[in-house]
């Protein structure tokens, strides 16, 4: 066979150059637009009312703060008092600024998704994934402040927004590019917060650092188990401060919680067809995104940690839609992702160039997420004070005056 010409193998050689390479060339996502899409969702989503939950947990709050004694015969509860704790801070502060305690919860919940999203950036920023972090945390803001709807700040929701900075610092360990180590302990810190108000998500731990485990080379694997420890040190510290301010839980909530949660099931399963439709669609997006290998960590990790989620869900077995929304919002956000580089990776082989074409791709991409954003926004907000919810409501008060 005759040698090919030098030039021909330069050619060859040009149009075999990794994807990676190019995508750092096409439009991406401002970094302003996480922001943007956080103050307006949080605007609009003090529109909705409280869930049952946040309102109960907020009576709870105000109980403490007038003297009574949590796991008692003052405040019969079978959760943990983290929850409590932070309501009737809240409470505190309402009472201090003469504010709703609501809209002051509104504003913690608010500055828990702006730290996951800041942590996102910073641990984005100083890695591989730096041209990336546009789409991820555009992604992560709709779906962390547009997603739980009525569900905001219920302890599901802190879950997830204390659990999404730990996945995204796992994502770099398995891709082989770690962040520094003070936001590890940061990320880590916090999800051994979301443990100290739901203890079995340490199956999502459990499972992502499993993949991490299996991702990284054996001379790595010791040196990068900084977040883990945090989360174990601040569960496991948490654990002895109840032990010695709240012996009542252990006396009185965890028998009373067994014989609950024993006699509390669903009928049949908790899991149907449409908690199936998120990690097949996360895992098909996570497929096509295999070929990138910075991003593809983060959507495959996203996705492990959904399917832990997805575990710890049908293990509680009790069918409330809020259980769902850790493993939903980490599905989502492997989804969302792997959609937005699938776009990306569309443009670099159309071999987008012209300033006005790549500044029409940016606008459809930013309208795109906003526009999606407000949409599931005012969807929920529909339901919750339509006609259908106000009937629910109706009958359930119907129920309790029988009672």
């Amino acid at each position: 066979m005759p040698a090919l010409p030098v030039s021909d193998l330069r050619n060859r050689a040009a149009e075999r150059r990794p994807l990676a390479g190019r995508l750092t060339r096409v439009p991406s996502l401002p970094l302003w637009l996480p922001w943007v899409i956080t103050g307006v969702l949080l605007l609009r989503q003090s529109a909705f009312p409280p869930s049952v939950d946040t309102a109960w947990l907020i009576a709870v709050g105000r109980r403490l703060l007038e003297g009574d004694v949590l796991h008692s015969q003052d405040l019969v509860e079978i959760n943990l008092p983290l929850i409590m704790e932070f309501k009737a801070c809240t409470v505190w502060v309402a009472d201090l600024v003469k504010l709703d305690p609501f809209d002051v919860w509104l504003l913690f919940v608010g500055t828990q998704i702006v730290s996951a999203l800041w942590l996102l950036w910073r641990m984005l920023g100083v890695t591989g994934l730096r041209h990336h972090r546009s789409s991820v945390l555009s992604v992560a803001a709709l779906v962390l402040a547009a997603v739980p709807g009525v569900d905001f700040g219920q302890r599901e929701h802190l879950v997830a927004l204390w659990l999404v900075p730990y996945v995204a610092s796992a994502a770099c360990r398995a891709s082989g590019a770690p962040s520094a180590a003070t936001l590890r302990m940061v990320a880590g810190a916090l999800a051994g917060l979301a443990l100290c108000i739901k203890p079995h998500y340490a199956i999502v731990v459990a499972v992502v650092e499993a993949i991490v485990w299996r991702c990284q080379a054996p001379p790595r694997r010791w040196a990068s188990f900084l977040d883990p420890v945090a989360v174990v040190a601040v569960a496991a510290t948490y654990l002895g401060y109840m032990w010695l301010s709240y012996p009542g839980f252990f006396q009185l909530g965890l028998p009373l919680a067994s014989q609950y949660y024993g006699a509390y099931r669903y009928v049949g399963s908790a899991v149907r067809p449409v908690h199936l439709f998120y990690p097949v669609l996360a895992m098909a997006l996570a497929w096509v995104t295999r070929r990138l290998p910075a991003i593809g960590a983060v959507t495959r990790v996203y996705v492990i940690g959904g399917m832990g989620g997805l575990i710890v869900f049908a293990i509680q077995d009790k069918g409330f839609a809020y259980h769902y929304l850790p493993a939903k919002i980490m599905f989502l956000i492997a989804a969302g992702t792997a959609a937005v580089e699938v776009v990306r990776v569309g443009l670099a082989h159309a071999g987008l160039s012209r300033p006005a074409w790549r500044s029409t791709a940016r606008l459809a991409m930013i309208f795109g997420l906003v526009g999606t954003a407000v949409a599931l926004q005012q969807r929920a907000l529909t339901r919750v004070l339509g006609e259908e919810s106000w009937r629910r409501t109706q009958r359930m008060e119907s129920v309790l005056e029988r009672l």
